[in-house]
């Protein structure tokens, strides 16, 4: 029997809730823009500074890639030790163990990676 080498598609719930995050932050950027454009208007400018808004959104970007950045390396670590516990039980020969390991945990420890590397270049291309 042959292991297909297709990695798992993201759930529709997991696509769900990012659509729902990406919602979120737009929804909090024009809630922000409201703020500065009234407060601009209370001080009795009409025009309000966009350069700084925009900084405020890079700011943004830039926390949320950090925070992606981070969230890669921490699973990157952990693929990692799974491949190392699939090299200790080979050796103790605990094949269970190693195929629990090799095709589930890794697996899906992958398919994590796969999804957070695709989020990360979308926030990178906001």
């Amino acid at each position: 029997m042959t292991q297909s080498s297709k990695s798992p598609t993201p759930k529709d719930s997991e696509l769900r809730e990012l659509q729902a995050i990406r919602k979120d932050i737009s929804e909090i950027k024009e809630g922000m823009l409201a703020f500065f454009t009234g407060f601009s208007r209370a001080l009795g400018s009409e025009k309000v500074d966009n350069i700084n808004f925009k900084n405020i959104n890079k700011k943004e970007e830039i926390g949320i890639e950090e925070n992606l950045k981070n969230h890669i390396e921490v699973i990157k670590e952990n693929i990692s030790k799974s491949m190392t516990e699939i090299v200790k039980a080979e050796k103790k020969y605990d094949l269970n163990l190693a195929a629990e390991i090799k095709y589930g945990k890794l697996v899906r420890q992958q398919a994590h990676l796969e999804r957070m590397e695709i989020e990360l270049k979308n926030v990178a291309g906001m």
